[in-house]
């Protein structure tokens, strides 16, 4: 665990997380019409995660976290229509501090 006591006087401290292979880093662009309304996370799978967070239709990179990283690592998003989007094999390379950006269309 990290733990740090901030300075309180406008002071900025950096801290790199050197996150292991065990997990990744998530952002997703989303370019389609509709906004995603929802995330999972190797879906379909015992490591499964939602988020029920709102990834805008607007072309730019939303961070969303860190989740499990496993040799068969996937994301679904979805839309309050129904509509999803699946990314079904992220192909991590399982080195530390390993992310993915993925477009949705």
């Amino acid at each position: 665990p990290i733990s740090y006591a901030f300075p309180t006087a406008g002071a900025n401290l950096n801290v790199a997380l050197n996150e292991g292979q065990g997990f990744f880093y998530l952002e997703i662009i989303n370019n389609s019409s509709q906004p995603m309304t929802g995330l999972n996370v190797n879906y379909g799978y015992t490591a499964q995660t939602f988020d029920a967070i709102i990834i805008p239709n607007s072309g730019l990179p939303i961070r969303t976290g860190y989740y499990i990283a496993a040799p068969n690592s996937n994301v679904r998003a979805v839309s309050a229509s129904g509509s999803f989007w699946l990314w079904p094999s992220l192909s991590l390379p399982f080195l530390n501090n390993q992310y993915v950006i993925l477009t949705g269309n």
